[in-house]
């Protein structure tokens, strides 16, 4: 309970490698592609957690690194690497605007209610798992939602969420709260009617 809890609190920002930040400064482009290579898919899967669309996602995964590129050798030493790209990820997320979102609830139910694909062909028990998912995500609150795919689907801990989202770690663990018990009773509802 006690190691869970330091886990929730702490994260592994330790995980960062030693003498990242100087290579950083320094514009070192193996360094920075390592970086690319090592961070890009955990960045491309929270930011499709957070927009729900491949596109978007990407589009916000290459503005991220481009930022971390731009910007990334100015910040002090001892910020945490991990906190800060993901609350630059979050930022170009939002940036995708609202109506994208609710383009994306409409898409979301049109998929969960189609009988097939349009092959005529069933699709794959992963490919409905994702598409429920994406669904299921799309129907929180901005807020609720970044919590939710930074803290569950990304496992960022409480300070690090905090920190991406610029909130308080309270805030961060009302909403996780908030959001677990949405998706709940949404998954209860479903399990209702079908």
């Amino acid at each position: 309970m006690m190691a869970a809890r330091a886990e929730e609190e702490g994260g592994d920002d330790a995980a960062e490698p030693a003498g990242l930040w100087e290579r950083l400064r320094e514009r070192d482009e193996a360094c920075f592609e390592s970086l690319v290579q090592t961070i890009g898919p955990r960045l491309y899967r929270a930011a499709y957690g957070l927009v729900g669309d491949a596109h978007a996602a990407d589009e916000a995964v290459q503005e991220t690194l481009l930022v971390l590129w731009q910007r990334g050798h100015r910040l002090p030493p001892g910020t945490s690497l991990r906190s800060w790209v993901f609350a630059v990820l979050a930022n170009q997320c939002r940036k995708q605007g609202r109506a994208h979102c609710r383009w994306l609830r409409m898409l979301g139910r049109l998929r969960r209610h189609a009988p097939a694909t349009a092959s005529g062909a069933e699709p794959s028990a992963a490919m409905a798992e994702d598409v429920d998912l994406a669904a299921a995500l799309a129907t929180l609150g901005e807020g609720l939602r970044q919590v939710v795919v930074l803290r569950h689907m990304e496992g960022l801990s409480v300070r690090e969420t905090a920190s991406a989202l610029n909130l308080p770690p309270g805030t961060v663990k009302r909403r996780t709260h908030e959001a677990l018990a949405c998706l709940r009773d949404r998954l209860r509802r479903e399990e209702r009617e079908s």
